[in-house]
């Protein structure tokens, strides 16, 4: 449920480089790409040249139908891979099996359990109800609190996230096929490794690992530029992902959001993760509230003087507080009650 969505969608033909989109330079350039999320990877080999799609479903269906367009200009789509299951990764599935029914849907079994956990009809729902409660009046949605924030706060916080999306009409369409681990895809002569990273900000990421380009795909595993939520967690196991996949050393790192970036932007995310367990530990064990703590972190001269202090979302600190608190045995908030405490630290 990442709520800053990467603006863009690219077309990546790899032969024996890979391309950047429309201009066709390399890719080390990063030219005409601007913000690309590694969020669904095609592959379809095609007079000698494979075709990767690395897509972003910024307007869910609508997106997804632009982004086919392109595609089908190219050739069919055989594989097309979630990296893990928020809707921005895989509401669009429907859309690629209309259009290639033949195309393979792969995500971990993880994720595909995970999917019909957060519905498109629950987002849709949730949307109108915040739109419902935005136009309270004053007497009511500026005094009426949900945990830390008012009602008026919660809902302006939800709908700057998703009243741009469209969630009606869309069915959730399952993965046709499951991996755990690890699993490789072949596109024309270059091996795309798919590797299981989770639990972490979901509980079935996975990453596609391109080694003969040295290019990474990261899923959500990287917000460069935007700081990283842990709606599965633990945070343990986010950090061991940021070690392996700074030990594939690649050249280019595709985030799930953000543009493309390299390995000091992983370096900067786990060490972001270690301070966040670091810190909030001690106090979450010893009896503080995780969102006391959360607001006291995000004041804090090792926040402001960290890299991170200049990350969008930074309020998203509440979730990853609550990570450590649950991996502490201690009882974890529902969803609303998260995003109510993003809402009122976004006026801290």
């Amino acid at each position: 449920m990442a709520r800053n969505i990467a603006p863009k969608s690219a077309v990546w033909v790899i032969s024996t480089k890979m391309y950047s989109p429309r201009s066709g330079k390399g890719i080390r350039q990063r030219t005409a790409s601007g913000h690309i999320a590694g969020i669904q990877i095609s592959m379809k080999m095609m007079s000698g040249c494979a075709v990767l799609i690395v897509r972003s479903n910024c307007r869910m269906e609508a997106r997804t139908r632009s982004l086919l367009d392109v595609a089908r200009a190219r050739g069919a789509v055989d594989v097309v891979v979630n990296t893990h299951a928020n809707g921005d990764h895989c509401y669009g599935n429907g859309v690629v099996a209309r259009a290639f029914p033949q195309a393979r849907i792969v995500s971990t079994t993880a994720a595909a359990l995970e999917m019909p956990e957060v519905p498109p009809s629950l987002m849709a729902w949730a949307t109108r109800a915040m739109r419902v409660v935005n136009v309270l009046p004053g007497f009511v949605g500026d005094r009426v609190r949900f945990g830390p924030a008012t009602l008026h706060e919660l809902a302006r916080y939800w709908l700057d996230g998703f009243a741009r999306f469209d969630f009606g009409g869309i069915r959730l369409h399952a993965p046709t096929e499951t991996f755990d681990d690890e699993l490789h895809v072949s596109v024309g002569d270059v091996d795309v490794h798919l590797i299981e990273l989770g639990p972490a900000h979901t509980k079935g990421d996975a990453i596609a690992w391109v080694p003969k380009h040295r290019v990474l795909f990261t899923g959500d595993l990287l917000f460069h530029g935007g700081t990283p939520i842990v709606w599965a967690g633990p945070l343990s196991r986010w950090i061991a992902a940021c070690d392996r996949m700074l030990a594939l050393d690649a050249a280019v790192v595709v985030p799930g959001h953000g543009p493309i970036a390299n390995n000091a932007a992983l370096q900067d995310v786990r060490d972001y993760l270690a301070f966040v367990d670091a810190e909030a530990r001690p106090f979450v064990e010893s009896g503080v509230p995780a969102f006391e703590v959360a607001r006291a972190l995000l004041s804090s001269a090792s926040f402001v003087n960290g890299p991170w202090s200049t990350w969008t979302e930074r309020e998203r600190i509440a979730v990853n507080v609550d990570a450590v608190a649950r991996e502490l045995g201690k009882p974890g908030k529902k969803p609303f009650a998260l995003f109510a405490e993003m809402a009122a630290l976004t006026r801290a």
